[in-house]
């Protein structure tokens, strides 16, 4: 079965619609999700950092947004040197003009940042999406000299282990640095263990 354009669209908007009336400011609730949990549902999980960043419509009309990566480790799924994802919503205008339409809770790309992601399987449509939304997307900052994934400080070391990205609720628990390489090995030793 094929779709119209128009279609698409009304569908798209109707989506975007009910993710804006949830909840009072436009925010998605997720649940928090344990790193091992996250690895388990990835498709892939790479590090890169962002090349291209474009808002446009896809061949159906729908509101996407392309982001490319530079990918520097994959540490599951197929290795590759470059990788695009497809996500719904505009993360800025789109060229020529227009409205923003940005899903809450979904992560935003700007180009020269470095993350961490954690993407589930692209769909028969070609979107794929951080697991957790912005809980699958980790920015990795220089501290110090050092490449640095910020880490909740209580959760750190166990086995259960929670990261924390931009969207996670302020004023709830400390933060601290964990090193890339520390966390990358942390991660790497995860995954030879999920079945």
């Amino acid at each position: 079965m094929t779709m119209t354009r128009s279609k698409v669209r009304t569908a798209v908007f109707a989506l975007a619609a009910t993710f804006a009336l949830a909840r009072p400011g436009n925010s998605t609730t997720v649940r928090q999700l344990a790193i091992g949990e996250m690895v388990q549902a990835a498709y892939r999980i790479v590090v890169g950092q962002v090349t291209k960043v474009e808002s446009a419509e896809d061949e159906h009309g729908a509101p996407v947004t392309y982001v490319t990566f530079s990918v520097s480790d994959t540490l599951k799924g197929k290795p590759a040197d470059k990788l695009t994802i497809k996500q719904l919503g505009w993360n800025d205008v789109p060229e020529g003009g227009g409205r923003i339409l940005r899903i809450p809770g979904l992560p935003r790309y700007r180009e020269g940042e470095e993350s961490v992601l954690f993407l589930h399987q692209p769909s028969r449509g070609g979107f794929s999406s951080p697991i957790g939304l912005e809980q699958g997307k980790l920015p990795v900052v220089e501290i110090r000299g050092q490449r640095m994934v910020r880490v909740r400080s209580e959760d750190k070391g166990r086995t259960g282990w929670r990261q924390w990205g931009p969207a996670a609720t302020k004023g709830q628990g400390k933060t601290e640095s964990m090193e890339l390489g520390d966390f990358v090995g942390m991660l790497r030793a995860m995954v030879r263990s999920v079945p």
